[in-house]
């Protein structure tokens, strides 16, 4: 779908106090513009995000050597484990190592 907003607003009504659970509202709706000072923001989740997500899990697999050097157990390294390795080559490797996983 194109022309998806980034963020909209949920308009939850002039008295929310009244419901404690969201699945207790009805007739919710929603915009582009915060209208009412209790709607709700909500933003939409891609694919970069959820790419992101799996990213920092990945990266928590980091490993620190004695002398303060990190590696990561995905970068190949066989013999000197004090390699170095930069958010965008690990994110390379990431993607290398997911590419055929949606």
């Amino acid at each position: 779908m194109n022309n998806l907003p980034n963020k909209i607003y949920l308009q939850i009504g002039y008295a929310p106090e009244e419901a404690d659970d969201f699945t207790e509202l009805d007739e919710v709706t929603w915009s582009v513009d915060n209208i009412h000072g209790n709607d709700i923001e909500y933003h939409l989740s891609s694919k970069v995000d959820s790419e992101m997500i799996a990213f920092a899990g990945w990266c928590s697999k980091y490993y620190s050597t004695d002398d303060s050097k990190t590696w990561h157990p995905a970068c190949d390294i066989s013999e000197d484990y004090n390699l170095e390795f930069t958010t965008a080559q690990l994110l390379e490797k990431f993607r290398e190592e997911h590419k055929n996983i949606s």
